[in-house]
């Protein structure tokens, strides 16, 4: 039997989501940005240690290994700027039949249902609750726990925001899922927090302001020029987005399901100083690929991707530039590839074989 309809809890409200994203990404890059000089100061002094960089200024100067580590410092973050913003996908998903989809929803926005954002619960060994606590903690940094409100269906504060001057409790009041920042070790899993009758069952937001539009989509930079994209984790082929998105995404060392939280968190304008946040052996990689000007293997090693969260509409008309689908796809979804390419005028291609021009 069908289950019944599910009352419509959540609805639009003003400012738009548009104007609570514009207002976190304003917010975020301000403070990043503010601590700049002493993110490139400790990037500089890292560069100065590290067992590869480090080995070559043997036998400088201090004031040419300073120099050196300056140069490098800016060079790095040109080449981290220029490298493809991308998000893996799998083929058979998106291309078996016609992809008649306009923009790239994340999973809040899909898991809209009747009215309300329940996510999926199935899979018990990623709980929902969990997923969500993570996406919350890497969003917000800790500076703005003290002022974060206890989010709950009755509660009426932090209800507002005023898109001229919305303060950091205001704005994680709109944009949290969960009910609180919660430390990496403290996560359990609620399973079925909301056990409704069939397709409903999975887990809902206890913040009854939460607006679903307003959380990131989450993508990566292929600093590494791997063939199959910046991970294969989720899939073998990938979207080559627009470079007008890099500008105001929020960067991170590595799969932020498993970062500590907010403070690893890098602008557009600072993204040298993602090495100083990556752990050893994503700096031998960003060595490697950045300084060294190689083209790295495939991966699927969390700890080697460089996240970036952007916070906007991610549309086919003017958020992707191209499409790399993997070698072994079916006839059938090249085919359902070239019409998508067709329709949005991007590129497909197909490495090795050959490449079609939307335009």
């Amino acid at each position: 039997m069908a289950s019944a309809p599910l009352p419509s809890t959540w609805k639009a409200v003003e400012p738009s989501s548009s104007v609570v994203q514009h207002a976190f990404v304003n917010a975020r890059v301000h403070e990043i940005n503010r601590e700049g000089a002493s993110l490139r100061a400790g990037t500089i002094q890292a560069f100065k240690d590290d067992p590869i960089l480090g080995a070559r200024l043997k036998g400088y100067s201090s004031a040419k290994k300073q120099a050196f580590c300056e140069d490098a410092y800016d060079r790095l973050t040109r080449t981290l700027q220029g490298r493809n913003l991308t998000i893996n996908f799998k083929a058979d998903s998106w291309f078996t039949t016609e992809n008649r989809y306009e923009s790239y929803a994340q999973m809040y926005e899909r898991a809209m249902k009747g009215g309300r954002m329940i996510l999926d619960d199935s899979d018990k060994k990623n709980p929902a609750n969990i997923r969500v606590a993570a996406d919350d903690r890497v969003t917000f940094p800790a500076q703005w726990a003290a002022s974060q409100p206890t989010l709950n269906r009755g509660q009426q504060g932090a209800v507002t925001l005023s898109p001229r001057g919305p303060s950091t409790r205001q704005i994680a009041g709109r944009m949290m899922a969960g009910k609180s920042l919660v430390p990496i070790g403290q996560m359990t899993p609620v399973l079925n927090p909301v056990p409704m009758a069939g397709e409903y069952s999975g887990y809902e937001s206890g913040n009854r302001r939460f607006d679903p539009k307003t959380k990131q989509v989450f993508s990566a930079v292929n600093y590494g020029r791997r063939p199959h994209g910046a991970s294969t984790a989720y899939g073998m082929s990938y979207f080559i987005l627009s470079n007008k998105l890099k500008v105001d995404a929020i960067y991170f060392p590595e799969d932020t399901f498993y970062a500590v939280g907010a403070s690893l968190q890098v602008s557009y304008q600072e993204l040298g100083g993602l090495y100083l946040k990556a752990k050893p052996h994503m700096r031998r990689e960003i060595v490697q690929s950045c300084f060294d000007n190689l083209s790295l293997p495939d991966t699927d090693d969390g700890g080697l991707l460089m996240e970036a969260h952007i916070f906007q509409p991610v549309r086919f008309a003017d958020g992707l530039s191209a499409v790399v689908l993997e070698e072994n796809a079916a006839p059938a979804v090249v085919q359902n590839a070239k019409t998508f390419c067709r329709k949005w005028g991007i590129t497909l291609t197909v490495p090795g074989k050959f490449e079609f021009k939307g335009r």
